[in-house]
């Protein structure tokens, strides 16, 4: 498993760009609440629940992210089967190309996984924590 956490937390980063998208209804909060997997670290659900759909910079690997609508993310777990080939992960979204991001069900950290071929051995370490990865959302890359 490869680890990308190659950010300096003591280091000032620059702004870059995130959008949130306020998409999903009373109901279909209800229905992500009532059929989410039980383990989900409560900082995700709360942040997805307070801002429904989130995308923009990230300062390190994978650079971007998208993050599933409130009103998606389920579905969008069974239609990858994510169940079936990752059953000790939930995704929460994508970089934008060929990777899921996803939290560990047992570690609650946070990886980038190939969409093809979907396995756990070609998972990449992005995030000790969906916290950690929330505070770094919205930061763009350094270019020195």
């Amino acid at each position: 498993m490869a680890n990308l956490l190659g950010y300096n937390k003591n280091k000032i980063m620059k702004r870059g760009k995130i959008y949130i998208e306020k998409n999903g209804s009373e109901q279909e909060i209800q229905y992500f609440l009532n059929n989410k997997p039980e383990k989900l670290p409560i900082d995700y659900v709360n942040y997805i629940i307070e801002n429904h759909s989130v995308d923009g910079d990230l300062p390190v690997n994978p650079y971007y992210f998208s993050l599933w609508a409130v009103n998606e993310v389920l579905e969008t777990n069974t239609d990858y089967q994510l169940d079936e080939y990752l059953p000790n992960y939930f995704g929460i979204g994508s970089q934008g190309g060929g990777e899921l991001i996803a939290i560990s069900l047992i570690d609650f950290k946070i990886y980038c996984i190939p969409f093809m071929p979907m396995n756990e051995e070609d998972r990449i370490l992005c995030f000790e924590s969906f916290n950690e990865f929330k505070e770094n959302m919205g930061f763009a890359p350094d270019e020195d």
